[in-house]
């Protein structure tokens, strides 16, 4: 598990710092390898609770990805774009690495 998201992270990052879209194509090896740690994380977080808090589980993970996804990373990008300095619109990819 550490591997795969060692590349979520390697992935997110090449994303963040790539300063055209052709450079950004070298983080597509390692976003292809990320998906293999959704289904990792689900697989060790779920082996360690009962089965009857399965349900909970994955309640509790998805509102916390929605929550992540149209609050925190929506405020990042939008902040990121508008100050003066304009700093990069990879700011959220440093976010989420």
């Amino acid at each position: 598990m550490p591997c795969a998201l060692s590349l979520t992270v390697a992935c997110l990052l090449v994303f963040g710092l790539a300063p055209t879209g052709g450079a950004r194509a070298l983080g597509v090896p390692f976003l292809a390898l990320h998906a293999l740690s959704g289904p990792m994380t689900t697989g060790y977080f779920s082996a360690r609770v009962t089965d009857t808090e399965q349900g909970s589980l994955q309640g509790a993970g998805n509102s916390l990805m929605g929550l992540a996804a149209l609050g925190l990373f929506t405020l990042v990008f939008a902040r990121a774009i508008s100050l003066p300095q304009h700093l990069t619109p990879g700011a959220l990819f440093f976010l989420c690495s």
